[in-house]
């Protein structure tokens, strides 16, 4: 009976690679390094032989799991913590701490060195938080230069800060404390 639940579960993950990845069952079954007729009876409902069934499950597990980390992939988020990290004059130990993670970790990771899947989570969510803080500040500067007809220029020299870090502000970027306590005296901000 769990043979048949499995097969019912495996029948449906080669149906969704096979659309959404692979395309035809020719290319699904080199991935699985299977001839065409195994997924062929596998759609018709028939068991493999068990060596086979699971040498299936485990193809389909591991391509599931590569899938998964290509989507997940983001070019860009060691460069962002990075930055982030530099804005706020964090070290990888204390950025580290304030992540939940092992400084070694962090350390891996800015050097492209792989790190676990849960720690890269935790990354994630790091630079979301910080970035929906200081997202708040983009909205405000946004509404206050709307409001009071300015452009970023003008606003940066209002602020006493740099057209850049304007531009930085409204995409959302990471903010030094610094940087905060000009925006809150002249947003009004506490």
């Amino acid at each position: 009976m769990i043979k048949e639940i499995q097969l019912i579960k495996m029948r449906k993950d080669i149906e969704y690679l096979t659309k959404n990845y692979f395309h035809s069952r020719t290319a699904m079954s080199k991935a699985f390094c299977v001839v065409p007729k195994v997924l062929s009876d596998i759609e018709k409902g028939v068991i493999p032989q068990d060596a086979k069934f699971i040498f299936l499950l485990e193809q389909i597990k591991f391509i599931k799991k590569q899938i998964k980390e290509a989507e997940d992939y983001d070019p860009n988020l060691k460069e962002t913590l990075k930055g982030i990290r530099k804005i706020n004059r964090m070290t990888q130990a204390q950025c580290a701490d304030k992540i939940g993670i092992d400084p070694k970790t962090l350390w891996n990771f800015e050097n492209d060195i792989k790190v676990s899947f849960k720690s890269k989570q935790k990354i994630k969510y790091f630079i979301e938080q910080i970035k929906t803080t200081d997202g708040t500040y983009s909205k405000l500067v946004r509404q206050y230069r709307k409001n009071n007809l300015l452009n970023q220029q003008e606003f940066a020299i209002q602020c006493g800060i740099s057209f850049r870090t304007v531009q930085n502000i409204e995409d959302g970027m990471a903010l030094s404390n610094q940087t905060k306590k000009k925006l809150n005296n002249i947003l009004n901000v506490n």
